[in-house]
């Protein structure tokens, strides 16, 4: 596994990695099209200085990838992506992009970690250490409601 900041012509299949990620849990047609512009990474997104992007490639192939945004100027960062091919799912990919993730946010003088999480994705984000803090409305699908975690960041020695 090699981890690396992704190029700007790879915006579309990073979008893609991230589409067949969701819709593993078995979201339908509907949902996923509701879900297309929250899933779409753009090249400007990786181009800009703010935002922390990193991809995993396994055996020459995308695998999976995360990205960081700020989130508030008291030094908090927001997960914006962090997708895993639906056949490296349950392989320890995730958990090693969530601690490259965790790093580089540290790193890059963030205290503090917010995920907006799917449903099916709390589970992990709180073996990694998250803690649930509550919910926030979803902005692609009326009424849903999502697991708002966070996770304070040490800072590095």
């Amino acid at each position: 596994m090699h981890l690396r900041a992704p190029r700007a012509d790879e915006a579309v299949e990073l979008s893609a990695v991230g589409v067949r990620s969701k819709a593993f849990w078995g979201y339908d047609a509907e949902f996923m099209a509701a879900c297309h512009d929250e899933l779409t990474v753009s090249a400007a997104d990786l181009a800009d200085p703010q935002q922390i992007w990193r991809l995993a490639e396994v055996n020459g192939r995308i695998a999976g990838y995360f990205g960081v945004i700020p989130y508030e100027e008291d030094g908090s960062c927001e997960i914006e992506a962090l997708f895993v091919e639906p056949d490296d799912i349950g392989s320890g990919l995730g958990r090693i992009l969530f601690d490259a993730l965790v790093e580089l946010a540290t790193s890059s003088g963030y205290r503090r970690l917010v995920i907006q999480s799917d449903p099916y994705a709390l589970g992990f984000y709180e073996a990694m250490g998250a803690v649930k803090i509550g919910e926030l409305a979803s902005d692609s699908i009326p009424g849903r409601r999502l697991p708002l975690l966070e996770m304070e960041l040490s800072p590095t020695a």
